[in-house]
């Protein structure tokens, strides 16, 4: 498992996640591996659960994409019709997990609105949001969503009617949070991908907690 996260701002989408990957048994460590993928210019993908056995669905995603450059909401369609199979596959696999999750988060632009997109294979929910503003994180506790929700306060200040936040603070915060409940499963480098509507997506890697601010329009005025 590890930490997806991704929020909604003015004009714009993020999804990202840390790089840690463990065995599900020994717990041991697994590498490092980029779980945020671009998939058109108006949506991206980050996954949690099952590690490389499950990767292989960002290929069969872009097969039924094509050359369509779809929406988020579009996308999250995709993944939510291939996630079951690529599950069930890897529990006849691996007869070791029948509880593990299986998670993605879509950030983007639909119909020319910010939206995200979560999905939870396991449970098979989906939670959709449009308009910026929003908040969605799912990782290694149960409670990793509210504190997404939370960490929003200690990271964005108001200013004449417009609410910033900073996502670099509060992407940390949240990951070390899930880094202190189960650091097997959740570390550094973390991996930025964003959405603006009408701007190529643009790709961030952290190796370490970052020292800048990275600042949005999170609530326009």
């Amino acid at each position: 498992m590890t930490v997806i996260f991704g929020v909604t701002y003015d004009n714009g989408a993020m999804v990202g996640a840390d790089q840690q990957r463990h065995h599900g048994i020994t717990l041991a460590s697994g590498g490092k591996a980029k779980k945020t993928v671009v998939m058109t210019t108006k949506a991206v993908v980050a996954k949690a659960g099952i590690g490389p056995d499950a990767d292989y669905i960002f290929d069969e995603a872009r097969k039924l994409i094509g050359d369509r450059d779809l929406d988020a909401a579009d996308v999250a369609d995709i993944f939510e019709q291939l996630a079951p199979a690529v599950l069930e596959r890897a529990r006849k696999v691996h007869g070791h997990l029948p509880t593990t999750p299986l998670h993605f988060i879509v950030s983007g632009i639909t119909k020319g609105e910010p939206s995200i997109h979560a999905l939870q294979t396991e449970i098979q929910e989906r939670t959709d949001a449009t308009g910026a503003g929003q908040v969605m994180a799912l990782g290694v506790r149960k409670e990793t969503n509210s504190r997404a929700g939370e960490l929003v306060y200690t990271a964005a200040w108001k200013d004449s009617g417009v609410i910033s936040l900073d996502l670099n603070k509060w992407a940390a915060d949240l990951m070390e949070e899930e880094h202190a409940a189960k650091s097997y499963s959740v570390d550094y480098p973390m991996d930025f991908a964003l959405v603006r509507l009408g701007q190529a997506v643009e790709e961030r890697h952290y190796p370490n907690r970052p020292t800048e601010a990275f600042s949005v329009q999170f609530i326009p005025k």
